[in-house]
C-alpha cells in the first residue's frame, strides 16, 4: 500500500508505527491508515508532535495513537461540535462513495421551542 505522507508527519516516524503494528500481528489496512493520520494531524493541531504520539503508543504497545496523558490541550465545546460534525460529514461521505444506501432521516429543528 502506497501512503502519501502530510508534510508534518516524519517517513521515520511512519515507519516505525507501521513496523510496529505489524510485529504484533496487526498490520495497517488502508481505511486504518487514513484515520490514524487523522488522528495524528487532530492531536498535532491541538499541540501534540506525532513523533510523540508514536513513541508513546509504541511505548505501551498499543495498536491505537494516544497521546500521552496531560499532552493535549482541552477542545473546547465548539471545537468538539465542529469535530463531530466533520466526522459525520465524511461518514455520510463515505458511505455514499462506496455505494451504500443512505436513508435521509431529515432534519430535526431543536431551535425552537414547541
Amino acid at each position: 500500500m502506497d501512503v502519501v505522507l502530510p508534510d508534518w508527519l516524519g517517513a521515520d516516524d511512519w515507519a516505525r508505527w507501521c513496523r510496529h503494528r505489524k510485529a504484533l500481528r496487526r498490520p495497517l489496512t488502508e481505511d486504518a491508515v487514513r484515520l490514524q493520520l487523522l488522528e495524528l494531524d487532530k492531536l498535532r493541531q491541538r499541540g501534540v508532535s506525532p513523533a510523540s504520539v508514536i513513541d508513546h503508543s509504541i511505548g505501551n504497545g498499543w495498536t491505537g495513537l494516544f497521546a500521552p496523558k496531560g499532552a493535549v490541550v482541552p477542545q473546547s465545546r465548539a471545537d468538539r461540535n465542529a469535530e463531530w460534525s466533520r466526522g459525520m460529514d465524511e461518514a455520510i461521505a463515505s458511505a455514499r462513495a462506496g455505494g451504500r444506501p443512505m436513508k435521509d432521516m431529515g432534519v430535526a429543528d431543536v431551535t425552537r421551542n414547541h
